[in-house]
């Protein structure tokens, strides 16, 4: 929902906050949604910034530009760091309230705070889940003749982390991963047209499982409501 629904990366939240209220308050739901978010962009910015630390080790860059690219890595991860921050204070809470008052449905809720180990393992999860996303960026250098060196497998991972947090802003993010991918080739002295068909094949993947995602889902949900209410008639 949220690739195909341009709404700025946010269409698919209320299904999410509809599908865990089925089993929990609603305001734990959308409380779960809204730290789910904040971790989400605490990874992506952590993982940019190692991924660009790593990029200017590994990648020989003229002084000024090795400059710009490692403060970069450390604005990334100081914002990174301050996000996680705000992860154990008020802020989800509040953002919580929000949403709930927006769809009249206003819950008191308890300050509750997530257990530091319980964001440390959802972290981990989110960065592991990154750190597997590094094989389909191998897998497209390939496809496209480009020889796969550490710095440029990082270097195109790092460009695609951070323009992804700038993504949700933009609906559907159109153009946003592409700039950035194409900024990463030429940077490493590759073609800015590979660039932008690299983006465009992983633009298509996303496409593709968004729309297979959704035919499994619409004819499933036709299926129940046609049916349930026989179910409930007959006992």
């Amino acid at each position: 929902m949220n690739t195909v629904v341009p709404l700025a990366g946010i269409g698919g939240e209320p299904f999410k906050v509809k599908h865990l209220s089925r089993w929990l308050p609603l305001g734990e739901a959308s409380q779960a949604i809204v730290l789910d978010r904040l971790i989400h962009a605490v990874s992506g910015l952590i993982y940019s910034s190692v991924l660009l630390f790593i990029t200017i080790y590994l990648t020989p860059f003229s002084p000024s530009l090795k400059f710009s690219l490692m403060l970069a890595a450390g604005l990334l991860a100081v914002l990174g760091f301050v996000l996680m921050f705000f992860s154990f204070s008020k802020v989800p809470n509040q953002l919580t309230h929000f949403i709930l008052k927006r769809f009249s449905s206003f819950e008191v809720l308890s300050q509750q705070k997530l257990p530091k180990i319980t964001y440390a393992a959802c972290l981990s999860y989110k960065l592991l889940g990154r750190v597997i996303n590094l094989i389909e960026i191998y897998l497209i250098l390939r496809l496209l003749g480009i020889t796969v060196t550490p710095g440029r497998m990082a270097i195109v991972a790092a460009f695609i982390a951070a323009s992804s947090l700038f993504i949700n802003v933009i609906p559907q993010g159109l153009g946003v991963a592409e700039a950035g991918i194409t900024g990463a080739f030429s940077l490493i002295g590759l073609a800015p047209h590979l660039g932008l068909t690299f983006g465009l094949i992983r633009r298509a993947r996303i496409i593709f499982w968004a729309l297979f995602g959704i035919a499994l889902f619409v004819p499933f949900q036709l299926f129940r409501s046609f049916f349930h209410p026989v179910k409930m008639g007959a006992k």
